[in-house]
């Protein structure tokens, strides 16, 4: 089939809230690239809400897969034939796991488009297309419109897109009324969730927090799940009905509609984070851990500030097993107050495509490799430069450290490196070898650099020609 014949499109994306709301920007531009396509979403009933109200698509379809209901061969069949009977002319897998991707090759779907760095899956698929995951600058909405280059697309970017209902949203309102907000007084949300590959921020940082928020003035709500009864009742007992709390006590409209009230939301990357964004909301956004990049997961077109102060945490990061709180101690609470305030007075970033040192520096740490204790010394000047603007490195000096590839693959793994950079004459391929080994631990494997520098760079036109070199990757 060729796309000209394409009329009915499933996208697919079943799992949760944050990653159902990264898509919306890449249906959007494929509804504006193919305005008679008919567009639904394969999603579970716990997000199918978020696309209320939304033009660009046409139902939701609910998958009974990924929440269980499709269990052994003949269900699974069962499964493939309810695909068949959809009769779609093309899927695309935003979510590409192969029950999914098998699911569409064996219901005969004409045109199948997927990632084809996924090798063990992508021969099902027949509408390849590429997204290079080692790209750490690329925005995990950016990630998803490289689908769509297969289809057409070329450039252009939309934020996500999210409606809160009004009816919704004077109920809200009256509620918080009841609960004290008051007229003209800001309204800070603080989310004390976290998904799964991150982790909340710790209760007694927010205490602090909540203490100059009040301080000021401020309304602070809490919404959480049930997971987070126990920081909540922690924080009430402490600051009793001076804050509120909506902990398990909304529905998903009415969290939106909760969300678009905020004068500013707190929290870590999670679904209601990605909320936030979609309405434009202003995010002090809590990025604590080594390997949740601000780049790939952080606010979309919306006012932010980060507050990723470095960690001291000697463990590889994997948020969902780790023993150690480090990371959550090492953010300040005062950055986490100054971000807010500062929002609040209307300052901040506003993520955006092309090159961004702001969230570069915050997202990457550089490992030079020098020969001698002379390099060492000649690269200073600009050692000093990048701590000024809180851009993280380490050193590897040959004169005195230890070059063996299980010594270098723990330096990339305990500090997350991102970039290596070699300053010395010879040895890349040591250290490209490094690089490749490491991604049996590392999320992203670091990218390779040895061009030479004159050590009076500028920290930003050092990190532009880091950024170019990312977008010039092309390997998976």
């Amino acid at each position: 089939m060729h796309l000209s014949h394409v009329r009915s499109v499933l996208c697919v994306r079943p799992d949760a809230i944050g990653d159902v709301m990264l898509i919306t920007p890449a249906i959007r531009m494929l509804k504006q690239l193919h305005p008679d396509w008919q567009i639904d979403v394969l999603a579970r009933e716990y997000t199918r809400e978020l696309f209320d109200g939304n033009a660009d698509i046409r139902q939701v379809r609910i998958d009974p897969y990924y929440t269980g209901g499709v269990k052994g061969l003949r269900a699974y069949w069962q499964y493939v034939q309810l695909w068949r009977s959809w009769r779609y002319d093309l899927v695309i897998h935003f979510y590409q796991e192969l029950p999914y991707v098998a699911a569409a090759w064996l219901a005969g779907v004409p045109l199948r488009l997927g990632d084809r760095s996924k090798i063990f899956m992508a021969w099902m698929n027949n509408v390849p297309a590429r997204q290079t995951w080692r790209n750490l600058t690329k925005h995990e909405v950016e990630h998803n419109l490289d689908l769509l280059k297969a289809l057409g697309y070329q450039h252009g970017y939309a934020p996500m897109v999210l409606k809160a209902k009004s009816d919704l949203r004077e109920r809200m309102r009256t509620r918080l009324g009841q609960l004290g907000w008051q007229p003209g007084q800001k309204l800070v949300g603080i989310h004390l969730s976290s998904g799964g590959g991150n982790k909340a921020w710790h209760t007694a940082g927010y205490a602090q927090v909540i203490t100059q928020l009040l301080a000021a003035h401020h309304k602070v709500v809490l919404t959480g799940q049930d997971q987070d009864r126990e920081a909540e009742q922690s924080l009430l007992a402490q600051f009793g009905s001076s804050v509120s709390s909506l902990v398990s006590q909304t529905s998903l409209p009415e969290l939106i509609a909760l969300i678009s009230l905020y004068d500013c939301y707190v929290g870590v990357d999670t679904g209601p984070f990605h909320l936030a964004s979609a309405l434009g909301i202003s995010i002090a956004a809590i990025f604590p851990t080594k390997n949740v990049k601000p780049l790939h997961w952080g606010p979309w077109f919306t006012k932010y500030l980060l507050v990723r102060d470095q960690t001291s945490c000697p463990l590889a990061c994997v948020p969902r097993h780790c023993p150690l709180d480090t990371c959550l101690k090492d953010q300040s609470p005062d950055s986490v107050v100054q971000a807010i305030e500062t929002l609040l007075a209307a300052g901040g970033q506003l993520r955006q495509p092309g090159f961004d040192f702001y969230l570069l520096a915050r997202s990457s740490r550089v490992l030079f490799v020098v020969p001698d204790d002379a390099t060492a010394k000649y690269v200073q000047p600009l050692l000093l430069k990048l701590r000024h603007e809180q851009f993280p490195y380490s050193i590897f000096n040959l004169a005195s450290q230890p070059r063996t590839l299980k010594a270098v693959i723990e330096i990339l793994v305990r500090d997350d490196i991102n970039i290596i950079h070699n300053l010395c004459e010879s040895g890349g391929w040591f250290w490209i070898l490094a690089s490749y080994v490491s991604a049996l631990r590392l999320p992203i494997p670091p990218l390779y650099v040895d061009f030479k520098m004159d050590a009076t760079v500028s920290p930003a036109s050092l990190g532009e020609t880091y950024w170019q070199r990312f977008q010039e990757l092309t390997f998976i």
